[in-house]
C-alpha cells in the first residue's frame, strides 16, 4: 500500500487540476501539461486516461477494500465492504504495507515490485516495462536438466521399450 497524499481529508475530493494547483502549488499551465503527458503515455499503451473526470481523494479506504477483496477473493460484497470502511479493520495491515513501501524506497505511484527482486518506478514506456517483465520471467523459469541418458520411452509416433 502507498498513499500519494495521506494528508487529504477522506471526505474531500478535488479534480486532478485542482489538486496540482492547491496541494502542489503548480500553475494551471503546468498542471495541464503534466496531465497531458500522462494521457499521452497511456495512449501509447492503449489506455485512455480521463483525468477531466478523475477525482483525487485520500486512498486509505480503498486499501481497506483491497485487503477485504484478498480475504474473500470477491469484489461484490458491498454490505461487508461498507462495514469495513466504517471500522478500524485492516488499519494495521495497511499501516504495515505503507511502512514496507517506505522501507523499499517507494516515493510515488505507479511502483511495481517484480518477483520481490526488481522495482519499476513511475510511468515507464511500454517497451521498458515489457523488458523488465521478460527479464524477471527469464530468471525465474529454469529449464529442466536431464541427468540421465534418454531411457525407453514413447512419443506421439512410436514406442521404444
Amino acid at each position: 500500500s502507498f498513499q500519494l497524499d495521506p494528508t487529504l481529508d477522506p471526505k474531500e475530493t478535488k479534480t486532478t487540476s485542482e489538486y496540482f494547483k492547491e496541494k502542489k502549488g503548480f500553475p494551471e499551465a503546468q498542471a495541464q501539461q503534466m496531465i497531458a503527458q500522462v494521457k499521452q503515455m497511456g495512449s501509447g499503451a492503449g489506455i485512455d486516461f480521463n483525468f477531466e473526470k478523475a477525482l483525487i481523494t485520500n486512498t486509505f479506504s480503498a486499501h481497506k477494500l483491497l485487503h477485504l477483496s484478498k480475504k474473500y477473493n470477491k469484489a461484490n460484497e458491498m454490505e461487508e465492504a461498507q462495514k469495513v470502511l466504517a471500522s478500524e479493520k485492516y488499519n494495521q495491515e495497511i499501516s504495515r504495507d505503507i511502512t514496507e513501501a517506505r522501507n523499499n524506497g517507494v516515493s510515488g505511484v505507479p511502483f511495481f515490485v517484480l518477483n520481490g527482486k526488481y522495482a519499476v518506478s513511475g510511468a515507464q514506456p511500454v517497451e521498458l516495462f515489457a523488458s523488465a517483465l521478460q527479464q524477471t520471467y527469464d530468471e525465474t523459469v529454469t529449464p529442466l536438466k536431464n541427468i540421465l541418458d534418454n531411457g525407453a520411452s514413447c512419443d506421439t509416433d512410436s514406442c521404444e521399450i
